[in-house]
């Protein structure tokens, strides 16, 4: 999906950069003046510790220390000077015995009356890949998110807001040499999340989020009733003259569990720790400096089921 997305998006800037060379009519769409867009790869490390319980007693510990690999692409458009649209794919991969894959696409449809403020919905599709390479065994869920947003955009500093609810449309088991099992939970899981962005030169930014969400897996057996904080920063630089944003950036995640097994028992839970330490760059096109760059594709989908982790 994601390469698909970015040849198609290759495809529309390079009609619009042929264009704006061309010196066709002002209505064509031009390149840095109404196609914006990036492509990000990044790399690092993730590692983390859940803790399950019964009845307060500690029962079962799992730890994890993974590699993660992953990369976007995000593209908008300017309809007019008060509304544009900007589509995103991603992808994110981490695992080492087993792998979780999240991939996703995104649309954004955002109104800018000010100059400085953009606000609108957004809609996406994406999912997870849970693969056990002893057991031969692909887990795979299809989920959607629908969301709010608002951005703030003032002279040294930047406020990004988003609201939105995640749930699954379905999901798969596969186990080699058996038929694949197709089973539909109910999981749905709400967010909050903000980001703020200092420029301390326009092409030198810090960056700190926040985000808290629940997690909630209803049903007559099996109930889940999960809390998570997730809180982060980020730090780029593009060098002068250079084509290529630089950056490093860290993702903390904390999450208490609240399994009922059956559903009523409140015996079963647990905590856990999640840190997410990755280094990576971008490639802008039609763009001049970091802050020009946040101010026209500066959204991405925040939610915490198979969101972009690497925003």
């Amino acid at each position: 999906m994601i390469l698909k997305l970015a040849g198609a998006a290759l495809l529309i800037l390079s009609s619009a950069a042929y264009a704006d060379d061309a010196g066709n009519s002002s209505n064509t769409p031009k390149l840095g003046k109404d196609v914006f867009g990036y492509f990000d790869l990044h790399a690092g490390l993730v590692s983390g510790f859940d803790i399950f319980t019964n009845y307060g007693t500690p029962e079962d510990e799992f730890r994890w220390q993974n590699s993660k690999i992953g990369g976007a692409a995000r593209f908008a458009f300017d309809i007019d000077r008060d509304f544009s649209l900007q589509s995103d794919a991603w992808a994110n991969r981490s695992g080492s015995w087993a792998s979780i894959t999240m991939r996703g696409a995104a649309l954004h449809a955002t109104f800018d009356p000010t100059g400085r403020d953009q606000f609108g919905p957004l809609a996406s599709i994406g999912g997870e890949d849970d693969v056990d390479f002893a057991a031969h065994k692909l887990t795979r869920l299809y989920e959607t998110n629908f969301g709010l947003e608002w951005a703030h955009n003032a002279d040294k500093w930047r406020f990004y807001a988003q609201v939105g609810y995640a749930s699954n449309i379905d999901g798969m088991v596969y186990i080699e040499g058996w038929d694949p099992q197709w089973w539909h939970i109910p999981i749905s899981n709400p967010y909050a999340a903000v980001v703020g962005t200092y420029y301390f030169t326009p092409d030198l930014a810090f960056s700190a989020k926040l985000a808290v969400n629940k997690f909630m897996t209803p049903g007559p057996n099996w109930a889940n009733n999960n809390f998570e904080v997730r809180w982060g920063a980020k730090l780029e630089y593009r060098p002068p003259s250079s084509p290529v944003i630089g950056y490093v950036a860290y993702t903390g995640r904390s999450e208490t569990f609240d399994d009922k097994i059956p559903a009523g028992d409140d015996g079963y839970g647990g905590h856990g720790i999640e840190t997410i330490v990755v280094a990576g760059f971008r490639i802008p096109f039609g763009e001049g400096t970091i802050q020009s760059l946040y101010k026209d594709v500066g959204l991405a989908d925040l939610n915490p089921a198979f969101g972009d982790s690497s925003y």
